[in-house]
């Protein structure tokens, strides 16, 4: 009788433990969704801070010295000090956003309008996470004008529109998830319209891991989110 007893007793769970079991899987799970969300938005947000912040920080130096930084002639340089420098094509009223952006972010470092250890180039440069900032996936920001493209090709943002515009690249190893996030909580959710745009500076991934790019370019979407290599930034 005693092994009869023992035996029902060992026969399995009852309801009660697979119901707190169920619970406790389910409260790990979305503990563990809820973490992800959060990092992403964090991210997310990392991205629009920095964009705000270097904004903040052209306009300043632009008000401050009636100069775009990056575009400072030898001769200017030397007259304002504070270690700032000049770059090749000093003078000529543009930054290019391929050469000149290392110096541009040197020049707003001197001057405190940004903070970053490694903006400290005085010669022109390929942008590198040596010599300007990067974001939070470790891509290089760039800093100056840009041509517009119908194609997203390389050194160009996805626009319909022709001519140059001062343009702020984010960097590349951005994933798709997060820059469509991007576009949406700060523009408009188009890769080809607004302010906030989508690029190819760094050769990221072929547009159909970050966009569709439509015939008619304005009413191209961010592709089915699948990316990790993608690139956005802001026309100023």
């Amino acid at each position: 009788m005693k092994n009869n007893s023992l035996a029902s007793r060992q026969a399995g769970f009852t309801l009660v433990e697979i119901a707190i079991v169920l619970m406790i899987l389910g409260l790990l799970i979305g503990g563990i969704l809820r973490g992800q969300e959060l990092l992403s938005s964090a991210r997310v947000r990392n991205l629009l801070d920095q964009k705000s912040s270097i904004q903040t920080a052209y306009l300043g130096f632009l008000d401050r010295y009636k100069t775009i930084p990056g575009d400072l002639t030898a001769q200017q340089a030397a007259t304002f000090g504070l270690g700032l420098v000049g770059g090749a094509w000093g003078g000529d009223g543009t930054a290019t956003i391929s050469l000149d952006s290392p110096v541009a972010f040197q020049n707003l470092t001197v001057t405190g309008f940004i903070s970053c250890g490694s903006c400290n180039a005085t010669n022109i440069e390929n942008p590198t996470i040596n010599n300007s900032p990067s974001n939070v996936f470790g891509g290089v920001l760039r800093l100056g004008t840009a041509s517009s493209s119908t194609t997203g090709a390389d050194d160009t943002y996805l626009d319909t529109t022709a001519g140059s515009n001062l343009f702020l690249s984010l960097g590349g190893l951005i994933p798709a998830t997060v820059l469509v996030e991007a576009d949406r909580k700060s523009d408009d959710g188009n890769p080809a319209k607004g302010s906030f745009r989508f690029s190819r500076f760094d050769t990221p991934e072929a547009n159909t891991g970050c966009v569709s790019i439509n015939a008619t370019v304005a009413n191209s979407t961010y592709a089915n989110p699948g990316g990790s290599n993608c690139e956005g930034g802001w026309k100023f």
